[in-house]
């Protein structure tokens, strides 16, 4: 007599492997903000729409509130350290992101 299987429920266990390609899985898309913060920040001058859709893409990778925008990531996009000060201030004012910054160290965004 034969007995079928019959599983009560599916649960997977996260494993390094599974973390790490997810992470590559988020790594090779990008993620659109809203449409008005999209709207907002393309009015804005210089890098500042890039540097949002890098923002999100960012913490969507990581899974973070606060991220960094190292500039080996910046570069391939042809953004340099001045023209990353200059999109983040404007995206401050804007009120589309917040910034903290500690001498030292590399400046935290967060969008608002």
């Amino acid at each position: 007599m034969e007995t079928e299987f019959r599983p009560t429920g599916v649960v997977e266990i996260e494993t390094k492997w599974s973390k790490q390609s997810g992470a590559r899985r988020a790594a090779r898309y990008l993620v659109f903000p809203p449409l008005q913060e999209m709207a907002a920040a393309a009015k804005l001058p210089g890098k500042a729409l890039a540097l949002l859709l890098l923002i999100h893409h960012r913490q969507r990778m990581l899974k973070k509130r606060q991220v960094t925008l190292p500039s080996s990531l910046l570069a391939q996009f042809g953004i340099d350290r001045s023209a990353k000060s200059r999109g983040l201030h404007h995206l401050k004012e804007a009120g589309l992101i917040r910034v903290s910054s500690t001498p030292g160290h590399s400046v935290l965004i967060e969008l608002a």
